[in-house]
């Protein structure tokens, strides 16, 4: 049996163990509270110490500056009085140049153009504080610079801003035969050069030289030429009455014909191409065996570049290429023959420049028969008679160029 009355003494003996518990932490939480406000108070007096200290060295920091500015004082008051002439003088900042804004627009040149030269630092046009932009849509230029170098921009572009000189070129593309091309340059005034008189011209030309080709004996002055090497025979004509009345002459009798006649204006430096000539269709075949038709050209072009060198003179590029069909295919495409030659002729205003040495042959086989007796088999040949017909062709080429004056 339990004795219920030691139920109510152990009950106490519990709660007086918990209340000794608390009162302990208790305990223990204050003195950590005050150790804490402790330290806390410890930080701050050294803290308000540290303070304190730097304030005083502030303080004689300042006045060492003082002492310093003062006796620095003192030393140049002494120096001036010794020496007045040495008293330096307090330097004056530089001030920007007064700027100036000014739009010009340019008529016949490339805006962007000029400002790339105008900002190039060895041309001296731009100063270090001026500006540059660009209107392409306007063809604009927006200047900001000072006066001195505004009017340098403004004589630059004054001297550039010019229109270029324009330069009409008239060709002619002549075929004719051998004998008549032959005929034209006797008719011309050119013979071999054993029967002219060296100490007189010929009628019409300018310098007669030895060509020997299509009858014109003479070269025009040249400059980098490789037509010696291709075959081509260079002259010049100093009138043009002469060259068009022979050349109608030989179109009515059937012995030339003209092939093309454009005529070009162009600019000083600027090409000018004439192109004459076919397409040559062919077949092209496809992956998935479909056809098309497409071509190549066969043309003879002539690319002609006028350089003006001097008031009635021009320095003339000329590039030929002639394209003609060999007649040979590989797999149903044509080959084409070329020929180029690369030459520079200075000429003067109104000339006309003879480009010949291109050549081309014509082959044609022919059987003339007495109707019906002519196809009787094993018999006809002895009524027929077959012969070949053979045509030499030579194509010249008279280019013209003429300065157009702006006035």
């Amino acid at each position: 049996m339990v004795d219920l009355n030691l139920l109510p003494w152990r009950e106490g003996s519990y709660r007086n163990k918990l209340k000794r518990m608390l009162v302990f932490c208790l305990g223990v939480s204050c003195c950590g509270v005050l150790l804490a406000l402790w330290y806390w108070h410890q930080a701050q007096q050294r803290i308000q110490t540290h303070i304190q200290e730097n304030h005083q060295l502030q303080q004689d920091l300042v006045q060492l500056r003082a002492l310093y500015r003062r006796q620095l004082l003192t030393l140049h008051e002494q120096d001036a009085v010794k020496k007045p002439h040495l008293q330096p003088k307090t330097p004056r900042r530089k001030q920007r140049p007064v700027m100036l804004t000014k739009i010009i627009v340019i008529h016949y040149a490339k805006a962007v153009d000029l400002a790339s030269i105008m900002k190039d630092k060895t041309n001296d046009l731009l100063s270090r504080h001026g500006h540059i932009a660009v209107d392409q849509r306007t063809n604009v230029l927006w200047l900001e610079d000072t006066a001195e170098h505004i009017q340098k921009l403004q004589s630059f572009v004054q001297h550039f801003d010019i229109p270029a000189q324009q330069i009409i070129i008239e060709a002619r593309l002549v075929n004719m035969n051998q004998e008549a091309a032959r005929d034209l340059g006797v008719r011309l005034g050119l013979v071999a050069p054993s029967t002219i008189n060296p100490t007189q011209r010929a009628e019409g030309l300018q310098t007669p030289l030895p060509g020997g080709r299509f009858g014109l004996d003479m070269v025009a002055r040249t400059l980098d030429s490789t037509a010696a090497t291709l075959g081509f025979t260079q002259a010049v004509l100093a009138s043009q009455r002469l060259l068009d009345f022979e050349l109608s002459a030989l179109e009515s009798q059937g012995k030339a014909k003209v092939i093309a006649s454009p005529r070009l204006i162009t600019s000083n430096q600027i090409p000018a191409v004439i192109e004459a000539g076919e397409d040559i269709p062919y077949q092209e075949f496809s992956l998935n065996g479909n056809t098309s038709v497409a071509f190549k050209k066969a043309v003879l072009r002539l690319q002609v570049v006028p350089q003006i060198t001097g008031k009635q003179e021009l320095m003339m590029s000329l590039v030929i290429n002639q394209d003609a069909d060999s007649g040979k295919r590989v797999q149903g495409v044509p080959i084409i023959a070329t020929k180029s030659i690369e030459t520079r002729i200075l000429i003067k205003h109104g000339q006309t420049v003879v480009l010949g040495g291109i050549y081309q042959e014509d082959r044609n086989h022919q059987i003339d028969q007495i109707p019906y007796l002519g196809d009787i088999p094993w018999l006809g040949d002895l009524f027929q008679r077959k012969h070949m017909r053979l045509r030499h062709e030579a194509l010249l080429i008279f280019i013209t160029p003429r300065i157009v004056s702006h006035g």
